[in-house]
């Protein structure tokens, strides 16, 4: 899986952080947490980061072009922490802001300590980058090592005492490298082989490879 706000409003640390708006948005995939130092965001981040912000260096004023900044640059969501000298709270004209573009807005109590909150997300997002790591390696293994022990493989990407029938799709295309259809017929392939295990009742434990061999 890829980490996305959704994932992190099961932290611990975000018991004690609302939701204010964008809930339409929470299936945004988070890159990394960042906090914003500096007035402008835009050249401090590549799309995608979690933005946290104090109210130090942007005050309520400038919340509107914030969050404007943050939808532009497709950042994933942004938290501001509230309750200090700095930002009582969340303006209402923030939330309908980022209600009406579907951006994840989140209000976090300024006594939390934000080391510990942002730790806690980098985390997860090292741990989910490992375990597809882990799947990858597997799946090489599987498709490339002729002496795998096929049900010991499949059986480390289940968690512990939930085998159970997977039903795998391996698919090698021999297409011309100087060809531009390959990202196309990728996402073709994989929507007709959803559709049959949809069919099929194929449903929890799938796994799709779709490689692309040089002629």
């Amino acid at each position: 899986m890829t980490v996305t706000c959704n994932d992190i409003l099961k932290l611990k640390s975000f018991s004690s952080i609302r939701l204010l708006a964008g809930e339409k948005g929470l299936e945004r995939a988070i890159t990394w947490p960042h906090i914003g130092q500096t007035v402008e965001i835009s050249p401090w981040v590549h799309g995608g980061e979690l933005l946290f912000i104090t109210g130090i260096e942007h005050g309520q004023a400038m919340l509107p072009g914030v969050l404007d900044e943050c939808i532009r640059n497709n950042l994933a969501g942004l938290v501001i922490l509230v309750g200090s000298e700095y930002l009582e709270d969340v303006p209402r004209e923030l939330v309908e802001q980022a209600e009406a573009a579907g951006f994840p807005l989140f209000a976090m109590p300024f006594q939390l300590k934000l080391v510990d909150v942002m730790k806690e997300i980098a985390d997860l997002i090292v741990r989910d980058k490992l375990e597809r790591k882990k799947a990858e390696d597997i799946l090489d293994r599987l498709l490339f090592s002729p002496d795998a022990d096929v049900q010991e493989l499949v059986r480390s990407l289940l968690p512990e005492g939930r085998f159970q029938e997977l039903h795998c799709f391996v698919c090698i295309l021999g297409l011309s490298p100087k060809s531009k259809d390959r990202a196309d017929a990728a996402e073709h392939l994989q929507y007709h082989l959803l559709s049959l295990c949809a069919v099929k009742n194929l449903g929890s434990g799938l796994i799709i490879s779709i490689r692309f061999k040089k002629e």
